[in-house]
């Protein structure tokens, strides 16, 4: 997936976990599993759980068009 960059007619606000998968890969193409290993490492949270927390947001983010798959 590709971030699609700075959209300033549209606020998306980020809790503390969205904001470091965003800060970690916002330079660079990404998968949903790199997301969930990321969440894993940092929060020592279950796979379902780091899966539930990256789909969501990548749902999120591709609903408001900052997203592309």
């Amino acid at each position: 997936m590709t971030p699609l960059g700075l959209d300033y007619t549209k606020v998306l606000e980020l809790n503390e976990s969205a904001a470091y998968l965003i800060e970690e890969t916002k330079d660079r193409e990404f998968t949903e599993e790199a997301w969930i290993t990321l969440l894993q490492r940092r929060y020592q949270i279950s796979q379902e759980a780091a899966t539930n927390d990256a789909r969501k947001l990548i749902d999120a983010l591709s609903s408001a068009g900052l997203l592309s798959h």
